[in-house]
Parts: C-alpha cells; sequence; structure tokens
C-alpha cells in the first residue's frame, strides 16, 4: 500500500508534540468519503520532524483541476458547470459533517 506522509519540522509548528498528536487524534475521527484518509502519525528522525501518514490520492489538487484547460472540463461550458458544481457539494459536504462533529477546517483552499 503506498501512501501521502506529510512531514513537519516540529519546531517550525510552534507548538508541542503533544498539539500534534491531539490534532492527530482528531483526524482519526473523521470518516467520510470527501475527507483523505489518515492513517497514523510518527516522529522522525530523532524527533526532528513529525509524520502524518495518510490516503494517497491521485490527480492533482483541486485548485489544478479547476484550472485545467484539456479533458472533459473543456468539452462545453454546462459539463464545467457541472463538475464544478459536483465539487462545491463535495465540499460541502465534507464541512457539513465535521461541523456535525464541532471541529472546523481552518485552512480551506481549492
Amino acid at each position: 500500500r503506498v501512501y501521502a506522509v506529510k512531514l513537519v519540522k516540529i519546531k517550525k509548528t510552534g507548538v508541542g508534540v503533544e498539539k500534534l498528536r491531539e490534532e492527530c487524534a482528531r483526524l482519526s475521527m473523521l470518516n467520510h468519503p470527501n475527507i483523505v484518509r489518515y492513517f497514523t502519525a510518527f516522529r522522525f528522525k530523532k524527533n526532528k520532524f513529525f509524520a502524518i501518514a495518510m490516503e494517497l490520492l491521485k490527480g492533482g489538487s483541486l485548485l489544478e483541476r479547476l484550472q485545467q484547460v484539456s479533458g472533459p472540463l473543456t468539452s462545453s461550458q454546462r459539463q464545467r458547470e457541472a463538475q464544478t458544481e459536483q465539487w462545491a457539494r463535495q465540499v460541502a459536504s465534507a464541512l457539513a459533517y465535521m461541523h456535525g462533529l464541532r471541529m472546523q477546517h481552518r485552512d480551506l483552499k481549492p
């Protein structure tokens, strides 16, 4: 199995390892089809880095998809609108799920 791993320098986060672990505990509670799945977290390289292993998603970021100039999104304005609407609904669904758990995202971007 292949994972995406986010590495952060612990000192650069401005918070301690305990706060990072608390964040990962919240991530582990999330189970929604439009939210990247969290697997585990650990300290790495003599506690210099904090690693977060997550589901690997292929296909680029939402921003990259919105900016695409080739492929199915350019076949017609209506198809582009329909795809953009679908993505907006997926984001809204994920946010509503998180809000239902009394969580907020704080770093939402396309």
